[in-house]
C-alpha cells in the first residue's frame, strides 16, 4: 500500500467508518462481517476535512494525469457532502475551482424551477461539461447507474450533452454483485464482478481511495484497533478469518 492508503485505512478504522458486526446485511440483502459507512465521518467538521482531503487528492490526481473535470457530483444524499468538501479542499489546496451538485429525489417545479423542473441542486450544467461523480463505496454499483440516468435524464432537459468522465470511492469493496433468482437473493452464489462490468459497460472509469482487502489486511497485521461489535479493540484471529471466508465467497478476482 502507499502511504497515503495507509494513512486513509487508519482513517477508516479511528473515525469509526470501517466496522465489523455481527448480523450486517448490505443494501441488496446479503450478509456482510464488515460495513463502511462514510456517514459516521459527519460527525465532526474534523474528520470530513479528513475525508475531502483524501478525496480532494485522488480528483487531483485524476486531473494531473489528463481527466477534464467541471463538476464534482454526489450522488443523495450521503456524497452531496462529501462532493461539497472536496471541492472545497481543491479550491484551497489545489487552486482547482470545480462545480458542485447534488441529485434531488423529485423534480423542482417552483421556484428556479418553475419554467423548467430540475434534478438537480447546485452547479448547472452546461454543453459539453465533464462530471466526476463521488460517492463512498461500490457494491452493486447501482446507487452509480441511477447517476448516470440521472445524468442523462438532465442533460435532455436543457438539451445539452454531458460527459461523466470518472467516479471515485472511498473504498472499494472489491466484491461480486448480487444473484436473484425469480427475484429472490440467492445465498453464497459468486455473481458477476460489479466494477468490473460497470467500467466494462460504461467505459468510465472508477477509482478507489482503497481497496477493502489490503485494508483490512495492513489494520491486522499492524494491530491497529477499531470497532467490532460496538468496541474498538485489535482484530482478533477470529474476525480477520470471517473476512478472509467472506472474500473467497463474494470477492472479485481482480
Amino acid at each position: 500500500m502507499e502511504e497515503y492508503q495507509k494513512k486513509f485505512a487508519k482513517f477508516l478504522a479511528n473515525s469509526g467508518a470501517l466496522f465489523f458486526a455481527d448480523n450486517l446485511t448490505l443494501k441488496d440483502g446479503r450478509p456482510t462481517p464488515y460495513f463502511v459507512n462514510i456517514g459516521n465521518v459527519a460527525q465532526k467538521t474534523s474528520l470530513r476535512k479528513e475525508l475531502a482531503q483524501a478525496y480532494a487528492s485522488m480528483i487531483e490526481r485524476n486531473i494531473n494525469e489528463g481527466m477534464l473535470i467541471d463538476i464534482v457530483f454526489g450522488p443523495s444524499y450521503k456524497a452531496s457532502l462529501i462532493a461539497g468538501d472536496a471541492t472545497m479542499v481543491l479550491l484551497d489546496k489545489y487552486n482547482l475551482d470545480l462545480g458542485c451538485c447534488y441529485d434531488r429525489k423529485e423534480l423542482k417545479i417552483h421556484g428556479e424551477g418553475s419554467t423548467k423542473a430540475s434534478l438537480f441542486v447546485g452547479a448547472k450544467f452546461f454543453d459539453g461539461c465533464n462530471i466526476y461523480m463521488v460517492d463512498d463505496v461500490g457494491t452493486s454499483m447501482q446507487t452509480k447507474k441511477d447517476g448516470l440516468d440521472k445524468i442523462a435524464s438532465e442533460s435532455k432537459i436543457l438539451g445539452i450533452n454531458s460527459n461523466v468522465v470518472g467516479i471515485g470511492i472511498a473504498v472499494d469493496r472489491e466484491q461480486v454483485g448480487p444473484v436473484y433468482d425469480q427475484g429472490k437473493i440467492v445465498l453464497n452464489a459468486h455473481g458477476e464482478d460489479a466494477i468490473g462490468n460497470f467500467v466494462k459497460d460504461t467505459r468510465i472509469p472508477v477509482n478507489s481511495i482503497v481497496g477493502i482487502k489490503n485494508t483490512i489486511d495492513y489494520l491486522f497485521k499492524q494491530n491497529h484497533p477499531l470497532i467490532i461489535n460496538g468496541q474498538k479493540r485489535i482484530m482478533d484471529k477470529t474476525t480477520y478469518g470471517n473476512f478472509l471466508t467472506y472474500m473467497k465467497t463474494y470477492g472479485a478476482n481482480r
